[in-house]
């Protein structure tokens, strides 16, 4: 009887640490966003590309333009025309203005550096990234 029972403790244990291990969505940051009713929610950028998918109307009339702090892992940037990109981890990609001050913050961006982002919600890419842009009172800082 005391193997049996020690025997389901240990499976027990086992499962609740495999499945805290395995659970990717723990190490992903939430943005803190106020949507267009003024309201504060915590998303990962699968939850806004979901409600995107599912309805965009909806999305744009809670999300578009809405406020976003956001601090994440720098991925890469590219510039095509006119534009830089600024990539992070996890799906956010922001739309940087070619202002010599946000160049010269972005240029110093290497691998495994967080990006402190606040600014506003774009829309959605055609590669499910949520698109972000900047505005007059945006920010863009590395953190530690």
């Amino acid at each position: 009887m005391k193997k049996e029972i020690l025997n389901i403790l240990i499976c027990v244990v086992l499962v609740i640490i495999l499945t805290g291990c395995n659970n990717e969505t723990n190490l992903i940051n939430k943005a803190k966003i106020v949507d267009n009713y003024n309201n504060n929610v915590e998303l990962v950028s699968n939850d806004l590309v979901s409600i995107y998918n599912e309805n965009s109307v909806n999305f744009d009339k809670l999300y578009y333009k809405a406020k976003i702090d956001i601090t994440e892992e720098y991925k890469s940037v590219t510039q095509s025309g006119n534009s830089t990109y600024l990539e992070l981890k996890n799906n956010w990609i922001i739309l940087c203005d070619d202002d010599e001050y946000w160049l010269n913050i972005i240029s110093n961006l290497k691998n495994g550096d967080k990006v402190h982002f606040v600014g506003n919600i774009y829309g959605i890419s055609s590669k499910n990234k949520v698109k972000l842009m900047m505005t007059d009172d945006s920010i863009i800082e590395i953190v530690e």
